[in-house]
């Protein structure tokens, strides 16, 4: 049966109260009555919260009360499981990455980190202010084919009403955006999780998805005058941990993002050669000092460069690449800006195919 029949004729009040006493609220217990009391009376006030329970099958259920022509009311339910779970692994991935948080010592990476969480947090902002949007228009549309049938004396009658139409019109289009902005968020949250290392215990990392994932990260930094060109070998696996790749890529393309005034393009390419892992980060913003090459991964090291907006986090980057046996080298043109390049081992599985 679906889940939403269990609303069918009945009140708000019989609704929530079939909930509770199915144990699925846990204030209610031991005090159902009251606990229903207070429910209505809050969801009846113009700022009253709206009603939210998991049913018995795992799905999350809105609960919204809208009031009909002859007095009555009736209860409209809305299955949110998606929206529900999105934002749970949202909060357990902003939760890991605070947790990240108090590990990064250095001033500048910290400041970076938090750059990071408001571009993030905006982000969110705004895609949640979508769902909650479309949501809205769901409701109205219910409302409206509701007081259609209502009036209408025949189900040809309800199919020519205009107003039925542009409500599923409005219906089918608002699903749509949800669905959308659903996807943004589960990448954005796949995207938190690789960068915080809640799979830390990992010892290897496909190259491909370390660059989508931090991309996606880095996607509010990018306005409409900077391209990303891809080129990436699918499959290629590096010994290394994927939370180490993915603040190791970060860096350097939020180098790139800073280095490029006005228009650019970034170009992310991966091979494998030689036995070894190969990425490649070239952008065509501004050049590096040749004189500050050399001292361009040094802890402490300062430059008056307006590209070089992370010093300590490539010294960072160095280091750990570095301990993974890797290499990381740059090289800067005049007229052409720079290119990082970062060397790794490959895993055991990906060098015995």
């Amino acid at each position: 049966m679906d889940e939403t029949e269990d609303f069918l004729g009945k009140r708000f009040d019989e609704i929530i109260r079939g909930a509770a006493e199915r144990g699925l609220v846990p204030e209610a217990e031991g005090r159902i009555d009251e606990w229903v009391s207070e429910a209505v009376g809050q969801h009846r006030q113009p700022s009253g919260p709206r009603l939210f329970y998991q049913s018995r099958k795992g799905l999350w259920i809105q609960i919204n009360e809208q009031r009909t022509e002859d007095g009555g009311t009736v209860a409209i339910g809305t299955n949110i499981t998606a929206l529900k779970t999105a934002e749970i692994e949202l909060s357990e991935a902003l939760q890991s990455l605070k947790t990240t948080q108090s590990q990064l010592v250095q001033t500048e990476k910290m400041a970076a980190l938090g750059q990071l969480t408001a571009g993030i947090s905006h982000e969110m902002n705004t895609l949640i202010g979508v769902v909650n949007s479309s949501a809205d228009n769901l409701e109205r549309c219910v409302t409206r084919i509701l007081k259609t049938i209502e009036n209408s004396q025949s189900l040809e009658e309800v199919r020519s009403d205009r107003g039925f139409q542009s409500s599923i019109q409005i219906i089918r289009e608002s699903s749509h955006v949800i669905s959308e902005a659903s996807q943004r968020i589960a990448t954005i949250v796949e995207g938190l999780k690789a960068f915080s290392g809640e799979d830390s215990s990992e010892e290897s990392a496909d190259l491909q998805e370390c660059v989508e994932n931090t991309l996606a990260l880095l996607s509010h930094r990018m306005n409409d005058e900077i391209s990303i060109s891809r080129d990436l070998t699918q499959g290629l696996i590096v010994a290394c941990a994927p939370a180490t790749v993915n603040q190791v890529l970060m860096t350097l393309l939020t180098n790139a993002v800073q280095a490029i005034q006005g228009s650019g393009k970034i170009t992310v390419e991966t091979r494998k050669w030689q036995g070894r892992a190969h990425v490649s980060i070239s952008d065509t913003g501004v050049e590096i000092p040749e004189g500050e090459l050399k001292s361009l991964f040094e802890f402490g090291f300062t430059t008056q460069s307006t590209r070089v907006g992370v010093g300590i986090g490539l010294a960072n980057a160095y280091s750990a690449v570095q301990r993974h046996g890797g290499e990381l080298t740059v090289s800067s043109t005049v007229g052409q800006g720079s290119v990082f390049s970062v060397t790794l081992p490959v895993s055991k599985t990906e060098s015995d195919s």
